[in-house]
């Protein structure tokens, strides 16, 4: 009996340390994040997870709005284009948009993979639902008054 409590605690422990490895090593990046500093996010790979807002497909060069909970931002990727309304991750390099005459306009990611989601970036993606506890206090003053001359 005792073996067989020791195998499966053992088992459990793994486990728990598996699942908190994989949710502690998601690099997802907010949206946010790179609209507030794009320099610094510029010429880095990312990996975004969000919902197909929009898109355009020509051929094998599809274009698509990824929005997450921070904001949005265009992707282009060549080949399968994910449906909108689909829940992807999106993994690629933060480029300008447009460049004329040595000018960068706008951002967007040069995808080179575009899935769906595994289940536990989800849980550590920016945005996703967080358990928070909020506290209120109450303060309360009474004020007695004696009789008196």
């Amino acid at each position: 009996m005792r073996t067989i409590l020791t195998v499966i605690l053992t088992i459990v422990l793994v486990l728990a340390i598996a699942f908190g490895a994989l949710y502690f090593t998601t690099d997802i990046t907010p949206v946010s994040a790179i609209r507030e500093d794009t320099s610094e996010y510029r010429d880095r790979e990312v990996m975004l997870l969000g919902e197909v807002a929009n898109r355009f497909a020509y051929g094998d060069e599809v274009f698509f709005e990824l929005e997450d909970e921070t904001g949005s931002i265009a992707v282009h990727v060549t080949g399968e284009a994910p449906a909108v309304g689909d829940r992807v991750v999106a993994k690629g390099v933060v480029r300008s948009a447009i460049t004329i005459g040595g000018q960068e306009f706008g951002i967007m990611l040069e995808a080179n993979e575009v899935r769906s989601p595994r289940f536990w970036e989800g849980w550590a993606a920016p945005g996703a639902p967080q358990t928070t506890e909020t506290i209120t206090t109450t303060t309360t003053t009474t004020a007695t008054t004696t009789g008196g001359q």
